[in-house]
């Protein structure tokens, strides 16, 4: 496994890549669906809980796969804004939190 990080304008990106068995072309579309799934074990939630999650926070999420060679993992995640932010939970009330170095 790899792992590497790059500054970007606006953002900065996050790629974890391995060196395994990849995903096929026509599966590739599909792995951020809730629910799909290659594996007999496991809910085939976690991609599309991760899509999901970065989507909320600006970002963005991307594969890049090679059958037998491997896939790579990309997360681009938008800068950091200083100044207040509300959470909101999935409860839906929402609480304020500041940037800790303003």
């Amino acid at each position: 496994v790899h792992i590497g990080a790059s500054a970007e304008e606006g953002g900065v990106c996050l790629q974890v890549s391995d060196d395994g068995r990849g995903i096929e072309p026509e599966l590739l579309g599909r792995i951020f669906e809730p629910r799909f799934s290659t594996s007999s074990t496991g809910t085939g939630l976690g991609l599309a809980i991760v899509q999901r999650l970065v989507r909320s926070w600006g970002g963005r999420v991307w594969a890049e796969s090679t059958p037998r060679v491997g896939t790579t993992m990309s997360i681009r995640f938008a800068a950091w804004e200083p100044g207040p932010r509300t959470l909101v939970s999935a409860a839906g009330t929402g609480r304020t939190m500041s940037n800790p170095q303003d």
